[in-house]
């Protein structure tokens, strides 16, 4: 049951990371970071403490990331309260998400389950984290001049109009930029890690000048 406390913990602990931080001289450190557990920024979202881009964002912006985060966070607690009320816990109007979820792991785990129920869950916590992380901090989007490796395509095609660049990469900055990024190919959708996408245009470029 290792996997579903994890979902639990993914959505109800506090966030160990690493930033990456530039000083005025221009030296790059990885700096440890702890932020609030996912369900708390989904709060913090509702509440208009956090916004797209920062506090510099744009009235409207944040008005959409906060009603988004609304809706996300009345979906899960309206369901996490059904989990709690299925192993006996009384719930109550003002009962938040992430305590009740711990109450309900606890009482979940004294009983025996399907496996086929326990990975249920487990999704749709993984589920929930996944969506809270993509609404708080959407992945940056770069195109690129180049022509797809597979297809070879230079163009790509949207509801009946032809537009260049077929090739993007959707990024987070920091320390796993290269691993974690994605590149995707609009006209044969074929999907790239970063670093592979790198190796292929580099192949691409030396067969063009050999």
């Amino acid at each position: 049951m290792t996997d579903l406390l994890d979902s639990v913990q993914a959505l109800t602990r506090p966030i160990r990371s690493k930033v990456l931080m530039t000083n005025d001289a221009g030296i790059s450190c990885t700096t440890p970071v702890v932020l609030a557990p996912l369900l708390d920024q989904l709060d913090a979202a509702i509440r208009g403490t956090v916004g797209v881009g920062g506090a510099g964002a744009l009235a409207n912006e944040r008005n959409m990331l906060n009603a988004d985060a609304l809706y996300r966070a009345s979906m899960i607690t309206t369901l996490v309260k059904d989990w709690a009320r299925i192993v006996g816990i009384q719930t109550r109007p003002t009962d938040l998400p992430g305590p009740l979820l711990d109450q309900w792991y606890v009482l979940f785990m004294q009983k025996v389950h399907s496996a086929e129920l326990v990975r249920w869950h487990e999704r749709k916590m993984q589920e929930w984290a996944n969506s809270i992380e993509g609404m708080l901090d959407p992945p940056r989007t770069r195109d690129l001049p180049n022509a797809c490796p597979i297809c070879e395509a230079d163009t790509w095609w949207l509801n009946g109009n032809e537009y260049p660049r077929p090739l993007i990469l959707t990024f987070h900055d920091g320390p796993r930029m290269i691993e974690d990024g994605k590149g995707l190919c609009r006209s044969c959708e074929a999907v790239f890690g970063m670093r592979e996408l790198s190796y292929a245009l580099d192949e691409q470029e030396q067969e063009k000048s050999a």
